[in-house]
C-alpha cells in the first residue's frame, strides 16, 4: 500500500514540475479591425519579431528570458506606432502564460497566468 501511495505521489509531483518547468509563452491577440505589422516583444534576454497578425486572429511564441523580466511590445497600426513597457513579468521557467491584447482602439490589455496543464 504504501508503494502505491508513493508512486501516486511521486506521479503527483513530477507531473507538477513538469509545468513549473514550461518556458514562458507570449500570445498577442489583434482585435482591431486592421492588420498589426512588425510586432517586436523583447525582455531580458529575448527579442523576437511577428511579422503580422491579421484583424481578430492571435499568435502565440515561445520565449527564454535569461532571468526575470517584463515584457515590452511595439508595433505598427494603420493609426499609430504602438509602445507598450512592462507588460507583463515572467521568468525562464514557471509556466507563465502572457496575453497581450490590441483593442479595437489599438490600446494595449495584458493578462498574466500561470499554465496549469500543457
Amino acid at each position: 500500500m504504501r508503494t502505491i501511495i508513493g508512486s501516486l505521489l511521486a506521479c503527483v509531483l513530477v507531473a507538477g514540475c513538469g509545468v513549473a518547468s514550461q518556458p514562458p509563452q507570449i500570445t498577442v491577440v489583434n482585435n482591431s479591425t486592421s492588420v498589426v505589422s512588425e510586432i517586436l516583444l523583447s525582455g531580458l534576454g529575448f527579442k523576437q519579431v511577428i511579422d503580422k497578425i491579421e484583424p481578430n486572429q492571435s499568435k502565440t511564441i515561445t520565449v527564454m528570458p535569461d532571468g526575470e523580466s517584463s515584457v515590452t511590445l511595439e508595433a505598427i497600426t494603420p493609426v499609430r506606432h504602438i509602445t507598450a513597457k512592462d507588460l507583463g513579468y515572467l521568468e525562464r521557467r514557471g509556466g507563465y502564460v502572457i496575453q497581450i491584447t490590441i483593442t479595437s482602439d489599438y490600446n494595449i490589455e495584458t493578462r498574466v497566468d500561470l499554465s496549469t496543464m500543457h
